[in-house]
C-alpha cells in the first residue's frame, strides 16, 4: 500500500441500462480510516458497496485494494483478500444459535465452506467466533436461538458474522436500519469500538451516527460524489429548508416525499419546535405556534412519531403507551388504550413485554400508538414503514389509513412511493429542501417527469 491507501477507486462507474447508478466515482481510503458515504436514496450508495464487495463489475473504471487491482473479480474471492460485507436487510440464519451464526462464517472463509473439516478446526473456528461475539456484546447470547434475538441484536449478530473471518476492511451498508434510538447509540459505541485497528466503510443516513463516528465523510448525489470532507467541513456546508410553503386540511392525510436529504424530517421537526425556523411562521388551528417549544406544540394536539421510534426498552408495551398520555386531554385512560390495542392487536397481547424484546415491526407499533393515546389532530409520522418486511408495510399502511378515517390529520414522511400514493390525499415532492411539486397521487402519477428527476423512479 502506498502512503498508507488500503482501498483507491479511480473513475469507477455502473449502469442499468440508460441508468448511470455510479458515476466516475474516486475514492481514497487509508488504513485505520472509518469513512461514512451520505446520500439520498437512489444516490449509488449500496451500489457502490456491490462493487468494491464483488457482488457486481463496474462498467469502467477501476478497484484497487491493498495495491491489487480487484474490479471484475467473484465475491468470494474478494472476500478472501480481506473484504467483508454487512447487508441492509438482516441476513441470518434464523433457526440456528448465535454462536454457530458466526462459526460457520468463520469455518466457511477459513476451510473453503469444508463443513467436515477436522475437530481441531472447527474448534477453533467456534473460540473466533466467541472472540468475535464479545466484541459485539453477545458474549452472553452465544446458545441463544437467533430467531428471538431483538432487532438491534440480529443486527450485531450480522456484524460479528461480517467480523468472522478477519476482514482488513468492513463494509456496513446500513447498521441501523430499523433501530430504536437506544440500540442506534449501541450500535454507534460499538462501531467506534471495532474502528480501533479496522478499517470501515459505513452507508448510513442517520446524521447524529454519521457525525459522530467518521473520521471523513463522502457525500454522492445521483451516482457522482458530490462532496467530501470531514464532519465539520460536511456540516458547515449543508443545505437548509427554502421557502417551504404547505397547507394540511382537517382529517387529510398529506405526504413528503423525495430523496434522503430532501429536507422532509426537518419540515416535521420545525412544525414539532425540535428545530426553530429563520424565516416564516406555523399556523395550527389558525395559531401561531412558530416558537413553541415541542411539550407547547404537543398539548395543542400535535403528535410526533419519529423514525427512530423512541420506544422505552426497559418500560412494558403499557407502561409506554402510559407515558404516551402524560398531558393527554383525556381522563379515561383504559379507554384510550383499548382503543389504540383495537388498532393494534399485537399489542394487547405483549402488553407487559418490554419494549427492547420487541421485532422492529412491533417496535414501530408501539411508537405509533404511543403517539395515538395523546388523541391527537395531527400525526407527524416519518418513515414509518423503514425496514420493515412487506407483510408488516402492507398491515402498517392499512393501520394509518384507519386511523386517519377514525378523523385524525396525519403528514407523512415517506420513502415507499407505492405507500405514500395509497395513503395521500396530497403530496408534496422536495428536493434540497424547496418543494418542487405538489399534487394529488394521480397527477403525480401522470408526471413521469417529476417522478424521475425527484425520485428516481
Amino acid at each position: 500500500m502506498d502512503d498508507g491507501v488500503l482501498l483507491r477507486t479511480e473513475g469507477l462507474c455502473r449502469n442499468f441500462g440508460s441508468l448511470a447508478a455510479v458515476q466516475d466515482v474516486t475514492l481514497t481510503v487509508r488504513a485505520g480510516e472509518l469513512r461514512s458515504i451520505i446520500g439520498p436514496n437512489g444516490a449509488g450508495k449500496t451500489t457502490l458497496f456491490r462493487l468494491i464487495s464483488g457482488e457486481m463489475s463496474p462498467s469502467s473504471g477501476r478497484i484497487q485494494f491493498k495495491g491489487r487491482e480487484i474490479a471484475g473479480l467473484p465475491q468470494h474471492t474478494v472476500a478472501r483478500l480481506g473484504i467483508a460485507k454487512s447487508y441492509q436487510i438482516t441476513n441470518i440464519f434464523p433457526h440456528l444459535s448465535v454462536l454457530e451464526n458466526v462459526r460457520v462464517a468463520a469455518q466457511g472463509y477459513a476451510h473453503a465452506f469444508d463443513f467436515w473439516s477436522r475437530a481441531d478446526r472447527l474448534s477453533a473456528a467456534r473460540e473466533r467466533a466467541r472472540v468475535v461475539l464479545d466484541s459485539v456484546g453477545l458474549g452472553e447470547k452465544t446458545e441463544r436461538v437467533a430467531a428471538f434475538l431483538s432487532h438491534g441484536e440480529k443486527r450485531h449478530l450480522e456484524i460479528a458474522i461480517a467480523l468472522a473471518p478477519e476482514p482488513t476492511l468492513l463494509l456496513l451498508d446500513e447498521p441501523t436500519a430499523g433501530m430504536s434510538p437506544e440500540e442506534t447509540d449501541s450500535t454507534m459505541v460499538l462501531i467506534r469500538a471495532l474502528a480501533k485497528g479496522r478499517t470501515i466503510l459505513v452507508v448510513e443516513h442517520k446524521m447524529k451516527l454519521v457525525m459522530g463516528i467518521s473520521d471523513r465523510i463522502t457525500v454522492l448525489h445521483q451516482g457522482q460524489v458530490l462532496a467530501e470532507g470531514t464532519p465539520e467541513e460536511i456540516r458547515n456546508s449543508a443545505h437548509i429548508l427554502q421557502g417551504v410553503s404547505l397547507t394540511l386540511e382537517p382529517s387529510e392525510v398529506v405526504a413528503l416525499i423525495g430523496r434522503n436529504g430532501a429536507g422532509k424530517t426537518t419540515t416535521l421537526r420545525t412544525i414539532m419546535g425540535i428545530a426553530k425556523p429563520t424565516r416564516g411562521s406555523i399556523r395550527f388551528r389558525g395559531e401561531d405556534i412558530t416558537h413553541r417549544e415541542p411539550h407547547e406544540v404537543a398539548r395543542r394536539g400535535i403528535a410526533w412519531i419519529p423514525e427512530e421510534r423512541r420506544v422505552l426498552p426497559n418500560l412494558t408495551v403499557l407502561q409506554n403507551l402510559q407515558l404516551g398520555m402524560l398531558g393527554a386531554r383525556t381522563q379515561d385512560q383504559d379507554a384510550v388504550v383499548e382503543t389504540a390495542f383495537d388498532y393494534f392487536p399485537r399489542l394487547r397481547e405483549r402488553k407487559n413485554q418490554p419494549g427492547r424484546l420487541l421485532s422492529g415491526g412491533e417496535q414501530q407499533m408501539l411508537a405509533i400508538a404511543r403517539g395515538l393515546v395523546a388523541r391527537p389532530e395531527l400525526m407527524l409520522v416519518d418513515e414509518p414503514t423503514e425496514g420493515l418486511a412487506p407483510l408488516l408495510v402492507e398491515s402498517l399502511t392499512e393501520i394509518l389509513g384507519s386511523i386517519n378515517k377514525s378523523g385524525t390529520s396525519i403528514l407523512l414522511v415517506e420513502q415507499t412511493l407505492d405507500v405514500a400514493l395509497s395513503l395521500a390525499h396530497r403530496l408534496y415532492v422536495m428536493d434540497q429542501g424547496q418543494v418542487q411539486f405538489t399534487g394529488t397521487p394521480d397527477e403525480l402519477r401522470r408526471n413521469p417527469a417529476v417522478q424521475q428527476r425527484f425520485l428516481g423512479v
